[in-house]
């Protein structure tokens, strides 16, 4: 259960609290007796509709969801009447009670000072919300997420609450805990020195913005997207039945860090539009991986949610990949893999290197004459190795004898198959008498001694009597 506190504030000689179930710092109680003013003044019998406000406190220790009335019970123009709940930050970060929370702030008539008790509210499971078919949101999100976060006015939003709480919903806990808004503002507002996050304004207080150095939306205009993920984050927050701007997913992917910021959400989607491409385009794991060593996302959570999908994607790869692409794929994976603890995608990356050396054997050479400083590619040999001795001939052979002395010598050192076809030809074993001369002294020894055992063997093979 949740609790939350509760502070009626109205007119008394001038708008003042007037009734609270809680004890507030003096910071904190100042910032909620002004914001639960009137956010401008009102012109001679203007009126407006109830409408909402959503901030955090300055100490951190509430998050405040206010519905502000207008007065008309004091003869006084321009007065109002709060109610605002107070609720546990973290808990609102987490699971924003928002039914119960609204279901006591939807009275029609204005709260009393008996209502400011503190009270318990019912678990909340996620409710589906209204889509919102007659706004175009995507200006909006765009100022939010996809470019340079500035506050934003609406002007003239069809429906400034029901955005609002979809909004609130869709955001993730790191940045809905900060997350500052008021569905009518007749000027610009702040919090802590700071402007509000987002306000609605009516068409008639645009004249008070216009000095405001802040993005300005109108609410009723179409809109084309300029973004690339402008479509995505739109059906996210205002079509999908539960609004979600990331999912548990993505949550657990951006990690513990501090995610407050529109880079983090452009991240999430890009990890996600790459683990789509995966199964067709092998090489979006590069892009992957590039993502999980970035340190905007948790490497743990990624490389966890990486590693099935790469070893299905690289089983995949030399069906869809040319030669001399999967070559270069392998190569780079094989790079970007090191120090990663991933024994599914590693089998498969030796299972497609295996292949791609029995079918492709010239481009195996190719990624052995490489610079490879960490050995990623040395870590490959064997199962190169395994491929070559697998080849057809004489294909397999002629690589061999136009491969360095040093790539020669360290596929030989591996002993198997491919050594023992050097070991029966003629050319391969002239071309071994030169490479034992010109590497160094360990690698030679291992490849003498591996060539020199199987000679050994296929010559007893060849003249022992027949049993």
């Amino acid at each position: 259960m949740t609790t939350a506190e509760i502070q009626i504030h109205g007119y008394r000689k001038g708008h003042q609290l007037l009734a609270s179930s809680v004890t507030l710092s003096k910071d904190d109680q100042a910032v909620v007796d002004r914001l639960s003013d009137v956010a401008g003044p009102l012109r001679p019998r203007e009126q407006f509709a109830p409408y909402l406000s959503a901030y955090p406190l300055p100490s951190g220790t509430y998050y405040v969801i206010a519905r502000t009335w207008q007065d008309h019970t004091v003869s006084r123009a321009g007065c109002v009447r709060t109610k605002s709940l107070l609720i546990d930050t973290l808990a609102w970060s987490l699971r924003p009670p928002l039914t119960p929370i609204l279901r006591l702030l939807s009275s029609t008539e204005l709260p009393t000072e008996m209502s400011a008790v503190r009270i318990e509210l019912e678990e909340q499971f996620e409710e589906r919300l209204p889509p919102t078919p007659t706004f175009s949101a995507s200006e909006l999100l765009e100022a939010l997420f996809l470019e340079d976060a500035k506050p934003v006015v609406v002007f003239d939003a069809p429906d400034p609450e029901l955005i609002a709480l979809r909004l609130l919903t869709a955001l993730w806990p790191d940045i809905r805990r900060r997350f500052a808004l008021s569905t009518f503002a007749l000027s610009p507002r702040k919090i802590g020195g700071r402007d509000l996050d987002l306000v609605f304004a009516p068409l008639n207080a645009q004249a008070k913005f216009s000095a405001w150095p802040r993005r300005r939306v109108d609410g009723r205009s179409s809109q084309i997207d300029r973004h690339r993920w402008t479509g995505a984050i739109v059906r996210r927050v205002f079509e999908e039945p539960i609004p979600r701007l990331l999912s548990d997913r993505e949550i657990d992917l951006l990690g513990k860090r501090d995610t407050d910021s529109a880079a983090a959400l452009r991240i999430a989607l890009l990890w996600d539009e790459l683990l789509d491409k995966l199964p067709q385009t092998p090489t979006a794991a590069l892009g992957l991986f590039d993502i999980a060593n970035s340190g905007m996302v948790s490497n743990t959570a990624a490389i966890k949610l990486l590693e099935p999908r790469l070893a299905e994607a690289t089983r995949r790869a030399a069906g869809s990949l040319p030669p001399n692409d999967a070559w270069d794929f392998v190569g780079a994976i094989a790079r970007k893999m090191q120090g990663h603890d991933m024994p599914a995608g590693r089998i498969a990356v030796e299972q497609l290197v295996e292949y791609l050396a029995e079918h492709a054997p010239d481009g195996a050479v190719s990624l052995l004459r490489q610079p490879d400083p960490k050995g990623a590619i040395d870590d490959l040999l064997p199962s190169i190795a395994i491929g070559l001795g697998n080849g057809a001939a004489p294909r397999v052979e002629h690589v061999l004898v136009e491969a360095t002395t040093d790539i020669i010598a360290r596929l030989v050192s591996q002993g198997g198959a491919l050594t023992s076809r050097v070991a029966v030809d003629d050319g391969l074993i002239r071309r071994m008498g030169v490479a034992l001369t010109e590497v160094d002294r360990e690698l030679a020894e291992r490849a003498g001694m591996m060539l020199h055992y199987l000679t050994c063997a296929v010559r007893w093979r060849w003249f022992s009597p027949m049993v």
